[in-house]
């Protein structure tokens, strides 16, 4: 397994830079792991997985670390001493990157978060389709399928006026093109997060090293090699079919709802609104990106 993590710490305070966080707002089941653990396989970005979750439940602990039989992690160690505000200035001390991506997936946490003036946030608000999301709960015995696609809808809803309202840059991304598409989509992902450039490899996410909170079934393709790994997939076939074909999207909803529910679902109106491919990779707050680009010129060349 590769490694990324230069495993060096440097006082970032001293440098005076403020940390660039991308902040992951999503649904539970819409494929936030999955992009958190490709953007953080790239040479300038970090992933931190459910990162709030460090202060939240004193119980979780790094899934990778107690793969290999350890309880604390050896990347972010001490990292509950750390007060809040510090979390993200912490976490690049102890990975060196240039980006930590953080899939707490909570509007609040990136709120609360990007209050910190040392703190350069944006934002990836993350949506999937909402027979996806009707599927995987379904799976997992959690809800009804009119249960489950009343909170797709009011979750999104609630997300989306967040980053609208939100001063912060933002970029609206839907899973299933991105998973279709990932060399056509990415590059602008890539480069609305500070200008950085797409790394191929980063798709192959399951050869490096992630140090972090989460242990859904994207995480189990670097896990399940440790007689301890910590998952759960709910599904190992489906995720065993991804070391020979890493870039296949999840569409196991179209066999597992029947065609009454999928039609249902499809007629409703919030479906058709987040379905339309223009809200895919459409950037909000304008103004302020291109204030933080002025400002990161004016500190590389003044």
């Amino acid at each position: 397994m590769w490694c990324r993590l230069p495993g060096r710490k440097k006082d970032l305070m001293a440098e005076g830079e403020r940390t660039k966080v991308a902040f992951i707002v999503s649904t539970n089941r819409a494929g936030s792991t999955w992009l958190s653990l490709v953007l953080g396989s790239h040479a300038w970005a970090s992933y931190v997985g459910e990162y709030s979750r460090y202060w939240e439940n004193s119980n979780l602990k790094c899934n990778l670390c107690v793969s290999r039989g350890k309880e604390d992690c050896e990347l972010f160690e001490g990292v509950r001493a750390i007060a809040p505000e510090a979390a993200h200035r912490f976490a690049q001390a102890c990975t060196n990157a240039s980006v930590i991506v953080d899939a707490s997936k909570t509007s609040s946490w990136a709120r609360q978060s990007a209050r910190n003036g040392n703190i350069d946030a944006r934002l990836i608000f993350l949506y999937c389709h909402p027979c996806k999301y009707v599927a995987s709960v379904i799976r997992r015995d959690e809800n009804s399928i009119d249960g489950a696609f009343s909170d797709w809808k009011n979750q999104n809803k609630k997300l989306l006026s967040f980053v609208k309202k939100s001063p912060l840059p933002a970029i609206a991304v839907n899973y299933e093109q991105l998973a279709a598409n990932p060399e056509r989509d990415f590059p602008g992902i890539c480069k609305f997060l500070w200008g950085n450039d797409f790394e191929k490899e980063a798709l192959i996410y399951w050869q490096y090293e992630h140090h972090g909170l989460g242990g859904t079934g994207a995480n189990s393709m670097y896990l399940k090699k440790y007689e301890r790994g910590l998952y759960i997939t709910n599904d190992d076939n489906w995720y065993n079919s991804l070391y020979d074909n890493p870039l296949q999207v999840d569409e196991r909803w179209k066999t597992e709802l029947d065609e009454k529910t999928q039609n249902k679902i499809l007629a409703d109106r919030a479906s058709k609104a987040f379905l339309n491919p223009e809200i895919h990779l459409k950037v909000y707050n304008t103004e302020t990106l291109y204030a933080s680009l002025r400002n990161s010129f004016k500190r590389l060349f003044f």
